[in-house]
């Protein structure tokens, strides 16, 4: 198995789902983020992943958007990541997905290239060292 699931203990602990069944109020119900990384209490990184042509719904864009706002030193951003992994018998390799938008301090900006050299970027505009 490769990606993330080879950095878990156990990888289909990893991969099992969570029902949300009976746990909302209204409209509102728990929601995921695909993946968050956060560099030296400084910068704080949301990811999304759909599949090319898909959007976020509007409730979870609107969660995204405002954890990344609330971030205290203003350096976070989601990414938002297009995949065409047709094959759902395994998982979708992040580092072969395409960054689709991007979100920074109150703006959606379309942008494009790998998760990895994005993130890259954005370390090193900010001079996180690792």
């Amino acid at each position: 198995n490769r990606g993330l699931m080879g950095l878990l203990n156990n990888s289909n602990q990893g991969k099992q789902g969570i029902d949300f069944e009976g746990v909302q109020w209204g409209k509102i119900h728990p929601s995921d983020i695909d993946f968050v990384l956060e560099f030296k209490n400084e910068v704080l990184i949301l990811g999304e992943v759909k599949y090319k042509g898909s959007e976020m719904s509007t409730g979870q864009r609107l969660m995204l958007e405002r954890i990344c706002n609330s971030w205290h030193t203003g350096k976070s951003f989601i990414i938002f990541v297009h995949h065409e992994h047709d094959d759902e018998t395994t998982d979708i390799p992040l580092d072969k997905c395409e960054v689709y938008k991007l979100y920074y301090q109150g703006n959606w900006y379309n942008r494009s290239g790998s998760v990895k050299d994005k993130i890259n970027d954005i370390l090193k505009n900010f001079k996180i060292e690792l």
